[in-house]
C-alpha cells in the first residue's frame, strides 16, 4: 500500500530462547531502510540527514491468528485492501477518523460519517434479552418495535445502538445490510490503524455508518455484561438527544468543527 504494508508470519517452530516477533520485526524494517537508504549513491552530504529518515514509525499493529479460518479472513481482507483505500480517497468525507470527539462529557473515537451525528431525528434501539420472563424476539412487542423502527429508518430517521442483546443485533444487521441510516456504538476502542470490518467498511463508503467508542479511560469497569450492556445504552440515548443546539467538540480530523 502507499502508507503502510501488511505481512502474514507463519512461525512453524519455537524460537530459540531470548528471541520474540518483535525482533524479526524490528531486523526487517531496519534491513529495509537501511536498503532504501543505500539505494542512491548521487545523495549529497546535506541531503543525507533528510534522506535517512525511517522509513518505519516506531512499533506495530499484530494480531495472532489462531482460531480456524482466521487466516482466510486476513488474506480476504489483504486483496481487498486496494479497492478500500481507493474509495477512502475517493471519498475522504465519508471515512473521517477522529480520536476524540466529546459528548455530553464523554469522549470517544470514530470512524465514519459524522454528519450522522447532526441529523435532527434518531431512533435508539434498545432491546432487552428478555421480556416478561420470555426471549424478546419471540414477542408480539418485538415484532411492533422492530417493524416501527424499520418503517423510520426507512423513512430517513438513524438508528443508534451498541447492538449488544440479540434483538439490537438484528437491527443493526438488518441496517447494514439494507444501507440505512446507524450510529453503531462499541465498546472496542478505535485507534489510529483501526478499520471496520467489511460490512461497516462498506456501510461507511455508501455514507450511512458512524462508529462511536467511548474512550477506555472514561468507561467504568463492569462487574457483568449486564451493566455493559446498560451503559452502553445509556450513551446511545445521549446521542440521541443530540440537537443543533447541542455542543460537540470534534478533533483529530481533516476538517474540524463544533457544533
Amino acid at each position: 500500500m502507499p502508507d503502510h504494508l501488511h505481512m502474514i508470519i507463519r512461525i512453524n517452530q519455537p524460537l530459540p530462547k531470548g528471541k520474540h516477533l518483535g525482533i524479526i520485526v524490528g531486523a526487517f524494517k531496519g534491513g529495509v531502510s537501511r536498503a532504501w537508504w543505500g539505494q542512491d549513491a548521487t545523495v549529497s552530504v546535506a541531503s543525507a540527514s533528510e534522506h535517512r529518515r525511517p522509513l518505519f514509525e516506531p512499533n506495530y499493529n499484530d494480531h495472532i491468528l489462531m482460531r480456524d479460518g482466521q487466516l482466510d479472513s486476513w488474506k480476504r481482507y489483504l486483496r481487498d485492501n486496494p479497492r478500500r483505500y481507493m474509495m477512502r480517497r475517493e471519498y475522504p468525507d465519508l471515512f473521517q477518523r477522529s480520536l476524540c470527539i466529546t459528548i455530553g462529557g464523554t469522549r470517544y473515537s470514530a470512524f465514519g460519517n459524522l454528519l450522522l451525528l447532526r441529523q435532527p431525528e434518531k431512533e435508539q434501539v434498545m432491546f432487552h434479552r428478555y421480556t416478561d420472563g420470555i426471549p424478546t424476539e419471540n414477542t408480539d412487542f418485538w415484532k411492533a418495535e422492530s417493524q416501527r423502527l424499520v418503517l423510520a429508518a426507512q423513512g430517513g430517521d438513524v438508528l443508534v445502538t451498541p447492538g449488544v442483546s440479540e434483538c439490537e443485533k438484528r437491527i443493526k444487521n438488518m441496517a447494514l445490510k439494507q444501507g440505512l441510516r446507524l450510529i453503531h456504538l462499541q465498546a472496542d476502542p478505535i485507534g489510529r490503524y483501526w478499520k471496520p470490518e467489511r460490512s461497516r467498511f462498506e456501510a461507511c463508503a455508501y455514507g450511512s455508518l458512524l462508529i462511536l467508542a467511548p474512550w477506555p479511560d472514561d468507561m467504568p469497569s463492569f462487574a457483568s455484561s449486564y451493566e455493559r450492556f446498560h451503559y452502553l445504552n445509556r450513551l446511545a440515548e445521549t446521542v440521541c438527544a443530540i440537537c443543533h443546539t447541542t455542543h460537540v467538540s470534534v478533533q483529530g480530523l481533516r476538517h474540524s468543527y463544533n457544533s
